[in-house]
């Protein structure tokens, strides 16, 4: 099989290349050059006999919102996502990849309420409303191909982004919830986040949105406290919330605030999640850190 993908320097990106390869498939990677060539020259030629299209292209949303940084955002994503669209559509019936897939956030919903695949409750912010222009820009696509929309939650892994900026004040005492940590804390492994990736790849009846967060329902508080007891460190001293929005500006709501999601899917169409609960995953986590293994899913291939 050969697989597209955008965003394949990226963590995520990384990772399901990787296994894609290991298991014996092909990989496209897509450069910025292709994703943006106006024409749509470059990027036919790139998804031309390709089974599918992985889409993880996106500029960082957690900075601050500066006018500049809003354009980045959202045209990393809608004018990608709709050149990618154009390309796909563009090519001949036996040309055209049977699958596209494409990330998207839970941070489109809105905060303070619990929301499967069915919910429309959505959020204002920005964010929010990057991600309803993400999911918009890759409906005209092709009725043919299967479209598939993962709406991820936050990533956990051994080199992720929250794991690492938390990993030395954790060990050195100072960790413990952000805000009020009262706020929803919808997770996913990074195992688990490929081999959904793969059970979409393998399972042909998958189609629509997903909700990719682990089926556990906790706070932030409660990732506090376990991540420190894993540490064998206390986990007392919350981070101010006037510091988060002195850091990020009004981007700070990512943090400080959250929608409770549910995996309804992905759970009763038959996945199976490795680290359902947040205590397997800092396990896994904590001790490969402490090993300083490299970022691996494992054996994510044969695992499906």
């Amino acid at each position: 099989m050969k697989v597209a993908i955008s965003g394949f320097r990226g963590m995520i990106g990384q990772v399901v290349r990787k296994e894609l390869e290991e298991s014996g498939h092909e990989v496209v990677g897509l450069t910025r050059e292709t994703l943006y060539d106006e024409k749509g020259v470059l990027l036919r030629s790139a998804l031309r006999g390709c089974a599918a299209v992985v889409h993880l292209a996106g500029a960082p949303v957690l900075q601050r919102w500066t006018a500049s940084a809003r354009k980045e955002i959202m045209e990393s994503r809608t004018v990608t996502t709709r050149h990618l669209v154009e390309a796909v559509n563009a090519l001949l019936p036996g040309e055209k990849p049977a699958l596209f897939l494409s990330a998207s956030a839970i941070g489109i919903y809105r905060n303070g309420e619990v929301h499967d695949e069915q919910s429309l409750q959505y959020d204002t912010h920005f964010a929010a409303e990057v991600t309803q222009a993400w999911e918009k820009a890759s409906e005209g696509l092709d009725i043919h191909v299967r479209r598939v929309v993962f709406r991820i939650g936050l990533v956990l892994d051994a080199h992720s982004k929250l794991i690492s900026l938390l990993w030395l004040p954790f060990r050195m005492g100072a960790g413990g919830p952000i805000g009020s940590g009262k706020q929803p804390f919808p997770f996913i492994h990074l195992n688990d986040l490929v081999r959904a990736m793969f059970w979409v790849l393998e399972n042909r009846q998958a189609h629509g949105i997903y909700n990719l967060v682990a089926p556990e329902r906790i706070t932030n508080r409660d990732f506090a406290r376990q991540f420190g007891a894993l540490l064998h460190r206390p986990a007392l001293l919350p981070v101010p919330a006037f510091f988060m929005r002195l850091l990020y500006g009004t981007a700070a709501v990512m943090v400080l605030e959250s929608p409770a999601v549910h995996p309804a899917r992905l759970m009763s169409e038959g996945f199976s999640f490795r680290y359902p609960s947040l205590q397997w995953a800092l396990e896994e986590i904590v001790a490969r850190k402490k090993e300083k293994r490299p970022t691996s899913p494992g054996d994510t291939a044969s695992s499906i």
